[in-house]
Order: C-alpha cells, then sequence, then structure tokens
C-alpha cells in the first residue's frame, strides 16, 4: 500500500494505491515419464513458468530444443532424464528407451513341383529333369534328389532343371524329387514322382553258339526268352536243347529274315540281346484300358512288351498308343485268340481290355 500526503494549502489529497503481486505458475514436463522403442521418438511438453522454454537432452537427437512441445529419439537403450527450463525454474520428466525388436522374419518356404519327368514315366539314357519354383521374397537354389539323395549340384537360377544319366541308377522304380531354399533358409519340398528306369540289360548270347544237344545255364536262358516271345511253350526251360528248343530258334530267326539252321549262331545271339534291351522293366503290369490316342507309362510298357515279342518295331516305346501300337495289339490279340477281327469299337480289337490285360500281365 502506497500512502501520498499533502499541505492543505497547496489542496494536495491525500490517496492510497494498492499493489498485488501474483503468484509464479509452476514449471510442469509431462509426461513425466514415457517408454518409447529405440530410434522413436519421444515428445514431451512443457507449461507453466514464464511461458519461454528451453529444453536439454543429453544423448537424444536433437539434444537440445525451445518452445512448449520438444522430440528427442535415443539410439541406445536405457533410462534418460530431459530437462525443461523457464526463467528460474526447471523441471524433469524421463524417458525410458527399449530396444526395437526385429522385423518379423520370412517363415514362408518356397513353392516347388516337378515338370519333368512325368509321374508314372519309364525313362532310359541321359534326360533332363526340371522343376518350377517360386517364393515371395525369391529361390536362391533348387537341388534334384532320386531316392533321397542329391542328383548334382543344386541349380542356382531360373530355370531350374538338371541333365541326368540314368544309367547310373539301377533298373526299376526310384522316387524323384527336389528341394528349393530361400534366402532365409526356408525349405520347401515337391511331392515325390515315381520314374521306372530302364536302361536294357548287358548283353548275355552275344559271343556264344548254342546248338542242338548242348546243356548248361545258358540254354535256360536262351528257353525263357523264347518262351516269353510266345515262340516256345511254358514248361519247357529245362536247360537241354532238344529238337523243341531248336525248332522254336528256326522260327525266331525266321521272324527277323535270319539264316534259318535252328542254331544260335553269331547273328541270332546279336538279336536276342539286341530285344532283351527292350524288356520292358521287371514287374510291369496292366491295370486300364488302353487304346488309340491314350498317353502313359503303362503305354510304355505295353510298347516294350510289343518290342520284346517282334510285334512292334524297335525304338517305338514313346508312351503314346497310335496306329503302330494299335496294330501291334492286334497281332498280339490274334496270336492269344483273343479277338481278330472287327474293329476297336464293336469287338475291342486293337484295345487293350480286361482279357488282353490278363494275357499280357502273365507274361
Amino acid at each position: 500500500t502506497i500512502t501520498i500526503t499533502g499541505s492543505p494549502l497547496a489542496k494536495i489529497t491525500t490517496f492510497t494505491l494498492s499493489v498485488t503481486a501474483l503468484p509464479l505458475q509452476t514449471l510442469t514436463c509431462s509426461p513425466s515419464t514415457q517408454t518409447v522403442q529405440t530410434n522413436s521418438s519421444a515428445t514431451l511438453t512443457a507449461a507453466g513458468g514464464t511461458g519461454t522454454y528451453s529444453w536439454s537432452a543429453p544423448g537424444g537427437n536433437p539434444a537440445s530444443g525451445s518452445g512448449a512441445s520438444f522430440s528427442t529419439s535415443y539410439v541406445t537403450a536405457g533410462a534418460y532424464t530431459v530437462t525443461t527450463t523457464s526463467g528460474t525454474q526447471s523441471a524433469v520428466c524421463t524417458v525410458s528407451v527399449t530396444v526395437l525388436p526385429p522385423p518379423p522374419g520370412d517363415t514362408s518356404p518356397p513353392s516347388i513341383s516337378l515338370t519333368a519327368p512325368a509321374n508314372g514315366s519309364t525313362i532310359s539314357g541321359a534326360v533332363i529333369v526340371s522343376a518350377n519354383a517360386s517364393d515371395d521374397v525369391g529361390v536362391v537354389g533348387v537341388q534334384f534328389k532320386l531316392d533321397g539323395s542329391n542328383i548334382g549340384v543344386e541349380d542356382t537360377s531360373s530355370p531350374y532343371s538338371i541333365f541326368w544319366d540314368s544309367t547310373v541308377v539301377a533298373n526299376g522304380s526310384h522316387a524323384l524329387t527336389a528341394v528349393a531354399r530361400d534366402a532365409a533358409g526356408n525349405i520347401g519340398t515337391a511331392p515325390t514322382v515315381s520314374i521306372s528306369v530302364f536302361n536294357g540289360t548287358a548283353p548275355l548270347f552275344t559271343g556264344r553258339i548254342l546248338a542242338f544237344g548242348s546243356r548248361e545255364a545258358l540254354v535256360k536262358n536262351l528257353q525263357q526268352f523264347l518262351i516269353a516271345q510266345g515262340i516256345l511253350a511254358l514248361g519247357n526251360d529245362t536247360g537241354y536243347f532238344g529238337p523243341l528248343t531248336r525248332y522254336a530258334v528256326i522260327i525266331f530267326q525266321q521272324r527277323y529274315a535270319i539264316h534259318s539252321t535252328g542254331i544260335m549262331g553269331p547273328l541270332t545271339a546279336a538279336k536276342i540281346d539286341q530285344l532283351r534291351g527292350s524288356t520292358p522293366p521287371t514287374g510291369a503290369t496292366f491295370t486300364v484300358p488302353l487304346y488309340l490316342g491314350v498317353r502313359n507309362s503303362q503305354v510304355v510298357n505295353l510298347q516294350l512288351f510289343l518290342i520284346q515279342r517282334g510285334i512292334l518295331a524297335a525304338g517305338n516305346n514313346t508312351g503314346y498308343f497310335g496306329p503302330l501300337t494299335e496294330a501291334a495289339v492286334r497281332t498280339f490279340q490274334c496270336q492269344q485268340s483273343i479277338v481278330c477281327s472287327g474293329d476297336r469299337y464293336s469287338t475291342g480289337w486293337g484295345v487293350v481290355g480286361a482279357k488282353t490285360r490278363g494275357a499280357l500281365n502273365v507274361f
């Protein structure tokens, strides 16, 4: 309170002036505590004080600033103190920084399927094994496998394929697959494809001569071959080269335009070994109807059987049932007294139906 007094003669009036000082507002920093991840911003707000603010954030980016709002970030996990000042006041906020978790890893395996050879096919010699593979990030390699063992080295570039020599494995049924991997190490496996490998057999008769009166194991092999050819009756594989065997050899020689002596000489032996090399895989059976236009592995086995019997020319084991195969089937049906007239529609002549399959499966 201020009082002013004057003299009456001076006509001065006394009056009182009251001045009240407002209290200074307390400076605050909010939120008082907060948790952020590494490299993520922590935003703080100042209030109170004089209305003018400065900030100090040791270890932060940025480490200082001004204004009512301030943001900073940290690259290392830990507890940090941020201070704001206004006039003579200061306030403190605490920032707790946690490590930023890594992004979710790639856990999706590649997708892969074999494109060649086809399931159920019969192969020989060198073939191309190929596959299609894809991945949400990228395929880095495809490894082909036969019966669980690697075929060659991993193919690291698309299109994925390998040139494989089937002669290095035994004749018979084999399981083929492929494994694809991506950069994250995820593995995808192709559905298994079943294939039959048939690369013929080693010469058995070449260089040998068998004639009437011969008695040895090789004669039995010859007789079994002639039985399979439909030339010698079942049960005559005695190991003795008698008149029935001699007559069967003559028929075989006539069939292939070889001088008909009844003796298994060099030309006859070579022809027998050639046909043995076209014998279908052991255990080949026929379970479905086969007819003109069909293409599958059983057609291959049928053609190999017909080639073995000299009904179909060598090299026609394509897997496609065409006119040549149909004609050979008709010949076989006539030989076996199944049907020998009509057509494929009225009598089934040229169609591998139930009766013909039964006859084929006997051999």
